[in-house]
């Protein structure tokens, strides 16, 4: 059942849940140079109040545990004149969730008028490939390229 997350106790057992979960069905880190840290995360987002307004958060449960999640926020850049709504993070266990978590996300996003929605592969990802594909017949077009280095 896909949910959305708006207290942070549900934030905090979504992403115990998923962290939790054993290859090959876990999170695995595919970035340069940089992991995940899951207690800033919940800091940072773990809040009523952002959790309603400018992140968006859906998991799926199943039998009293998270499996899959997919993450935006409200991107208030002052670079541009539309309203964004970014992909922070999608990880499902299986394809049909993943699929399922990002229809209902982008259901939101046009319910709630945003004019536009990003969304992002990591290259160390071994599906970033296949992801691309994905995204281009859904209709999403290439739009910039971010490097990383470390200092």
């Amino acid at each position: 059942m896909i949910k959305r997350i708006f207290h942070p106790d549900d934030l905090e057992k979504l992403m115990v849940d998923v962290f939790a979960l054993k290859p090959p069905n876990n999170i695995k880190n595919y970035h340069n140079f940089v992991t995940y840290n899951e207690e800033r995360l919940y800091r940072g987002f773990g809040n009523k109040a952002v959790l309603a307004w400018d992140f968006f958060i859906w998991g799926n449960i199943e039998d009293d545990k998270y499996n899959g999640y997919i993450a935006f926020f409200n991107d208030k850049t002052e670079r541009f004149h539309e309203s964004i709504f970014q992909e922070m993070g999608w990880f499902s266990s299986d394809q049909k969730t993943g699929y399922k978590l990002l229809v209902t996300a982008l259901k939101f996003a046009k319910e709630k008028e945003f004019d536009c929605v990003t969304m992002s592969s990591i290259v160390g990802n071994p599906k970033h490939e296949r992801l691309h594909k994905f995204y281009e017949k859904m209709g999403f077009k290439e739009d910039s390229v971010s490097y990383i280095a470390k200092l």
